[in-house]
């Protein structure tokens, strides 16, 4: 959806094989800087996206749920070239 990741789920026997990361570099490729919603919780997701190299851009409260909501940002760096 634009720049806005909305999902990556994996079933479990496919996790830590690349795939995931496979599917953000793609993201990345076509989209450059990326942005995603995560719930704090979850923590096999935020351990994910922290490793891709996203970083913390606010933390909201998600009403429907009560539970914290991190919007993360992923800049692209050394994608563009400035010359």
């Amino acid at each position: 959806m634009g720049n806005e990741v909305g999902a990556i789920f994996l079933q479990p026997k496919y996790h830590s094989k690349g795939v995931g990361k496979a599917l953000m570099d793609k993201a990345q490729a076509l989209h450059g800087d990326l942005e995603v919603e995560v719930f704090k919780e979850n923590s096999i997701g935020c351990a994910f996206y922290f490793r891709y190299g996203f970083e913390l851009l606010k933390e909201t409260l998600h009403e429907p749920t009560g539970q914290q909501l991190l919007r993360l940002g992923f800049t692209a760096k050394g994608s563009y070239s400035t010359v």
